[in-house]
């Protein structure tokens, strides 16, 4: 009897040991039956567990209990699972528990933040921060709450003083007080020299005092800012390592900002020469890279009068030149070349550009000389003079010359040469070829009026099937496109197109209508004009562009 009390419990118990011993021996189907660590990232939400954001604090804070930390650990796992009410209610338990610790207070606050209630972020910060004097404690959350109560002053003041104290608050307090400066620039100024002049040796600090200068667009004080810093701080390579993250950034106030700062260095005669040259080079590339050559090239040219011209470089000391002639400051390219003659001797590029400068003041007669002596050992200079003698309405001698160029394929001037010669050539007997030679030589100086002023007398007195008729009108449309009148650039294209379907620039014709026409936002008529140019010429040296042209319009535009 007793027996069978308890044979009913013995069979239940070995019935379980045996499944449990048979789970244990039964083995995965395949694969590492252990999984991997960290399958997912720190802040997802795992069976109720939450990795919060670290909590900033400029004070140590007390170690708080195992059963504290896991009712923490919950109220994080409930903000972050959108339950930000149920959230507050926790803490506010632990609050009053443990009043003023750092990380409870920061996850109440951040809970009304996802509540949307700032005034209580707000008076939660005011009055933590008060009694525990710690800059650092909810400053990101007390920001953000002002930013959206319509304060974005005290927002800024906010982030400033949390950057003062930790560099490590930077990244979001630097990003806060930039992107709400321009509300009130004058009062961010402020704020930030209040914390920059005390502190030379902050990096950090004068480099966005510096930027906030350049983006209220004071150049000349960021330069001031960072001058003063090194000064005070008895270090170099500040301003250089300024330059170099406001070109990185791109944006026109950081480009000027940069360059002031690159000026400023290679202007300061206490430095040794070769760092002036290095710093000069530097904003020259990257002036350059802006194009802004015409307004710094004069200001480098000053900057560095006492270093000697020799020093430069040949590639810095052309590029100058040329950016001074082309600005039309040729006494300024004159004083450059005639800094130290002698190097004329070892440069004959410079020889090169001091005849250009003198045909840019309309003195071809005093530039021709110098080329004529410079070809005998510099065959570079050409093709030079055979434009200068196209200009002059030499001909005969230019086409000598030109020939020259264009049997050097290797020549970077030898298919311009050869477009000289075909124009030459086509009618030799020609009246109007001295005004091709006055044309070209107005647009070579730049002075686009007296060319459009030229071509369109041209044009009048060749169209519409004139000798050179074709070209004029490719000249005087050139001309009108650069200026931004694609309308009245059609005018003479169109007449070359229907009046001069056989003359070798016809195609060319055909292919800038089509050009014009797109400028003016008409691809219908642009894919007209490039498939008829396409039908009429398919063999013509410009073929290829031209279909590349209707492919793209016939993608781009589903026509």
């Amino acid at each position: 009897m007793r027996l069978k009390r308890f044979a009913l419990p013995l069979a239940l118990l070995a019935l379980a040991l045996r499944t449990s011993v048979g789970h244990a021996q039964t083995k995965p189907a395949q694969g590492n039956p252990f999984p991997p660590d960290n399958i997912v990232p720190p802040g997802t939400l795992i069976q109720s567990y939450t990795v919060g954001e670290p909590t900033r604090t400029a004070r140590a804070a007390d170690a708080l209990p195992p059963a504290v930390l896991q009712r923490l650990q919950r109220a994080v796992d409930l903000r972050t699972s959108g339950l930000p009410e149920r959230a507050r209610d926790t803490l506010l338990v632990l609050l009053r528990d443990y009043p003023h610790h750092p990380r409870i207070v920061t996850e109440l606050g951040r809970a009304h933040l996802l509540r949307n209630d700032h005034t209580a972020v707000e008076r939660l910060a005011n009055t933590e921060r008060a009694a525990t004097r710690d800059t650092l404690l909810l400053a990101p959350e007390l920001a953000q709450a002002q930013e959206r109560l319509g304060r974005p002053r005290d927002a800024m003041r906010t982030a400033l003083e949390a950057w003062t104290v930790s560099p490590g608050e930077g990244p979001w307090a630097s990003n806060t007080v930039f992107r709400l400066a321009p509300l009130d620039p004058k009062l961010a100024i402020t704020l930030f020299e209040a914390a920059t002049l005390p502190r030379p040796w902050r990096t950090d600090l004068v480099l966005g005092l510096a930027r906030l200068h350049a983006t209220a667009g004071r150049p000349a004080e960021a330069a001031r800012v960072l001058a003063d810093a090194e000064k005070r701080s008895n270090r170099t390579g500040l301003r250089i390592l300024y330059a170099d993250e406001s070109l990185r950034a791109g944006s026109s106030a950081d480009t000027t900002a940069a360059l002031t700062v690159l000026m400023e260095l290679t202007r300061e005669t206490t430095r040794r020469p070769e760092e002036r040259l290095a710093t000069g080079r530097r904003l020259w590339v990257a002036a350059q890279a802006s194009g802004r050559e015409a307004e710094w090239a004069p200001k480098l040219a000053q900057g560095l009068r006492e270093v000697p011209a020799e020093r430069w470089g040949p590639d810095f000391l052309l590029g100058l030149v040329r950016a001074l002639q082309r600005a039309g400051l040729t006494a300024e390219a004159r004083a450059l070349l005639g800094s130290n003659p002698a190097l004329e001797r070892r440069m004959p590029e410079l020889t090169l550009e001091r005849a250009a400068g003198l045909a840019r003041d309309g003195q071809l007669a005093a530039a021709r000389p110098l080329l004529d002596s410079l070809v005998k050992h510099w065959p570079k200079a050409r093709f030079m003079r055979a434009e200068f003698e196209f200009f002059a309405g030499e001909f005969d001698s230019a086409a000598v010359h030109y020939n020259a160029v264009a049997e050097n394929s290797d020549d970077p001037d030898a298919a311009t040469a050869l477009d000289r010669i075909y124009l030459l050539e086509e009618y030799p007997k020609a009246t109007v070829r001295p005004l091709l030679g006055a044309i070209a030589y107005e647009r070579w100086r730049g002075r686009r009026n007296a060319t459009i002023v030229l071509a369109d007398s041209l044009w009048r007195m060749q169209k519409p099937r004139g000798d050179y008729a074709a070209h004029a009108g490719l000249e005087l449309a050139a001309l009108r496109l650069e200026g931004g009148d694609a309308r009245a650039a059609l005018v003479p294209l169109l007449v070359v197109c229907d009046s001069l379907a056989e003359d070798r620039l016809a195609p060319l014709a055909r292919q800038r209508a089509g050009d014009a026409y797109a400028v003016l936002g008409d691809d219908k008529n642009a894919l007209t004009q490039f498939e008829e140019c396409l039908a009429r010429y398919p063999r013509a040296w410009n073929s290829a562009e031209v279909r590349r042209r209707v492919e793209r319009l016939r993608k781009e535009k589903r026509l």
